[in-house]
């Protein structure tokens, strides 16, 4: 590669890396902003009774009035409950906002470092956005945007990881079903019904992409990865089974 070749990369890798940092800091302090509001919805909501059917009252994590049933004070009940849900997704959310930081602090020069803080900044359980988003309704489609931008920058994670490249080549088109899915799961939430039809082609979605990305890594492991990459793919997957383990605790204590 000539030397003027190798400039022109360069100052588009640091270009690139620019304009990433500057998403970072951009969604960072949109979610910032959106969360905070959220919560705050969210408490507030949360210390009165749902009168609406069960699945949305089950969307807005409210109590309905079977739920206090035979509770002698109500509306202590309903206090403690609100402190809980808030709290749980305030807590959810700042450690998720912690970990981006200091990747941040010590990666912000790595693509993949950026990438996994733009995840980060946008992972979370999303009762607080919604809750803001019922409010200010001209908020729905920039919380669906983030999501969206939440699952493309967890599948170019799950892709790119550990070198941050597409290789072998054919990983181009596992990023690419996982941006088609990002879309699709943007699609309902913005007012449109999801038919039976629409939740079997995400099933399907959702089987092929994974099972894509599963293949992509071990392939990536046993052909491409060094010593080192290997070390740090299987701390990656040790990290997501924990996630995924208390992610299902979580779930099923504040049931």
């Amino acid at each position: 590669m000539s030397a003027h070749a190798l400039s022109r990369s360069q100052t588009l890798a640091l270009t690139s890396v620019t304009l990433l940092r500057l998403i970072v800091l951009v969604v960072g302090v949109t979610m910032l902003g959106l969360a905070s509001i959220g919560i705050v919805i969210l408490y507030t909501r949360l210390q009165h009774v749902c009168s609406a059917p069960l699945d949305v009252c089950a969307l807005t994590m409210q109590l309905m009035p079977s739920n206090l049933a035979g509770v002698n004070d109500p509306d202590s009940a309903l206090l403690f409950h609100a402190i809980w849900r808030a709290g749980l997704n305030a807590i959810g959310r700042g450690t998720c906002w912690i970990l981006a930081l200091l990747i941040l602090r010590y990666r912000s020069r790595d693509p993949m470092g950026l990438i996994t803080a733009l995840w980060l900044f946008t992972y979370g359980a999303p009762f607080d956005l919604f809750a803001a988003a019922s409010v200010y309704s001209w908020l729905l489609v920039p919380v669906r945007v983030l999501f969206v931008l939440n699952n493309v920058c967890f599948g170019l994670f799950l892709v790119l990881f550990p070198r941050g490249q597409f290789q072998p080549r054919w990983s181009l088109g596992v990023a690419a079903l996982w941006v088609l899915y990002a879309l699709i799961n943007l699609l309902p939430a913005l007012g449109q019904l999801s038919t039976p039809a629409d939740q079997y082609r995400g099933l399907a979605i959702n089987g092929v992409l994974y099972s894509s990305t599963v293949l992509l890594q071990v392939y990536r492991y046993r052909k491409l990865s060094s010593s080192t990459e290997r070390q740090q793919t299987k701390w990656v997957v040790l990290g997501l089974l924990v996630w995924w383990v208390v992610s299902l605790l979580t779930r099923w204590v504040v049931a």
